[in-house]
């Protein structure tokens, strides 16, 4: 399987969309940090949508289930929605 996994981030206060790389924090520490380039896009306490998009062949992408995961003001996994890859 070929996975592709790219972030791309949607500003909330000025429309601006810019895409970087991701890199992991410690888990359950909430912190989502812009680094390098993309670190001039935002300021801390900013809101921002974050999507991914995947690579998947025919087969893969006929059992993929892609989710929304909402997060409140810690960062933090708040509601997870399965979606339907039609909707």
């Amino acid at each position: 399987m070929q996975v592709t996994l790219l972030k791309s981030k949607l500003h909330r206060a000025n429309g601006e969309r810019f895409e970087t790389y991701c890199i992991p924090a410690p888990s359950g520490s909430g912190e989502i940090a812009l680094n390098g380039a993309a670190a001039h896009k935002g300021n801390p306490g900013d809101l921002i949508v974050i999507l991914s998009f995947v690579s998947l062949d025919p087969e893969e992408a006929a059992v993929w289930e892609p989710r929304l995961i909402l997060v409140g003001s810690k960062n933090l996994s708040h509601e997870l929605i399965p979606l339907s890859p039609n909707q």
